[in-house]
C-alpha cells in the first residue's frame, strides 16, 4: 500500500515507512475475526457480526467521510471505537500533518 501511495505522490512524509501502524491494525482486527470464528456456529451468524460490528467500525472511523460532519453524539461514539484512532494515526503519518 505504501508503494502505491508513493507511486501516485500522495504520501508526503516518510513516517509511515518507519511506524508499523498498519501491522498493529491488521493484528487487532485479525484477532477480532478469530474471535468471531470461534463464537459463531453457522455461516448465517456471520451476518450479525458483519452488520453489527464491522460495518459500524468502518462507517464511524473516518475512512469514508469526515467525523467532524457528524452530530456530536455520533462523534463521541466514533472516538470510542478503536478503528478511528488507527485511521487518524495513519492519516497523520501519511500526510505529515500532526494534529490532535
Amino acid at each position: 500500500m505504501l508503494a502505491v501511495l508513493s507511486l501516485f505522490h500522495t504520501m508526503h512524509s516518510p513516517w509511515p515507512c518507519w511506524c508499523p501502524v498498519g501491522f498493529f491494525t491488521a493484528m487487532a482486527f485479525g484477532a477480532l475475526g478469530f474471535f468471531a470464528n470461534a463464537v459463531v456456529k453457522s455461516i448465517s451468524q456471520f451476518n450479525f457480526f458483519v452488520s453489527g460490528v464491522i460495518s459500524p467500525l468502518i462507517l464511524f472511523s473516518g475512512t469514508l467521510f469526515p467525523i467532524e460532519k457528524l452530530p456530536p453524539v455520533i462523534q463521541t461514539a466514533a472516538y470510542i471505537l478503536p478503528l478511528y484512532h488507527f485511521v487518524h494515526l495513519s492519516r497523520m503519518l501519511t500526510t505529515g500533518v500532526f494534529q490532535s
